[in-house]
């Protein structure tokens, strides 16, 4: 008997058709199984091993855009370079794999960068990825120095996995945050301790 599914949003299975699902799935014998459901980005998968192990997987594919509201450029006064306190738009960072990063400039009067606010995430970023704005960006003549700032994976939309792995010996889930995810009622990994997270 095959699996019964439904396409339709909001489209239920009957208790018939959920007591044969289960059924089917008690009666398969898989030898290293792989049961896989795809959309966009997002791959989820539960594989049955022929040692007895179960793996639930969970895997969204990011697209390296940049996520943060801000970034903390450094420096953030010049020495040689005079800018000039306005606020700047449409300022293209050089630098790093990616491409379609904008952010908003902030240089108030004492000619100090207050703030760089993304307008733009991009695409294509990676983590430890150097972007820079040139001082002329910024209204100084000459220029030559640049604000700059390395990428972090908390900056960005990158490829995220969670797994639980069930065997005989018990069950783990390998791939937790280490830090809270600000997400109510996600589990997270702090030091060892399993903790579940209250949200912002």
């Amino acid at each position: 008997m095959a699996i019964v599914t439904r396409t339709g949003k909001g489209s239920k299975l009957t208790i018939a058709e959920m007591d044969g699902n289960i059924n089917t799935l008690a009666s398969a014998s898989l030898v290293d199984g792989v049961y896989t459901i795809t959309s966009g980005s997002r791959t989820d998968s539960i594989t049955a091993l022929a040692s007895g192990s179960i793996e639930i997987k969970s895997f969204s594919a990011g697209d390296g855009s940049v996520t943060a509201e801000t970034l903390a450029f450094s420096p953030t006064s010049f020495e040689e370079d005079i800018i000039v306190a306005d606020t700047y738009t449409g300022i293209q960072p050089t630098g790093g794999v990616g491409t379609g990063l904008t952010v908003t400039v902030v240089v108030n009067p004492l000619l100090v960068i207050t703030s760089v606010t993304i307008t733009a995430g991009g695409t294509g970023y990676k983590v430890g990825n150097e972007i820079s704005i040139a001082t002329s960006e910024l209204g100084a003549d000459p220029s030559n120095e640049s604000t700059t700032y390395t990428l972090t994976d908390g900056d960005l939309n990158l490829d995220q996995q969670q797994r639980i792995l069930m065997t005989p010996t018990g069950i783990s889930m390998p791939d937790l945050p280490t830090s809270d995810p600000r997400v109510a009622g996600q589990l997270y990994n702090a030091t060892g301790a399993l903790k579940i997270s209250l949200g912002e």
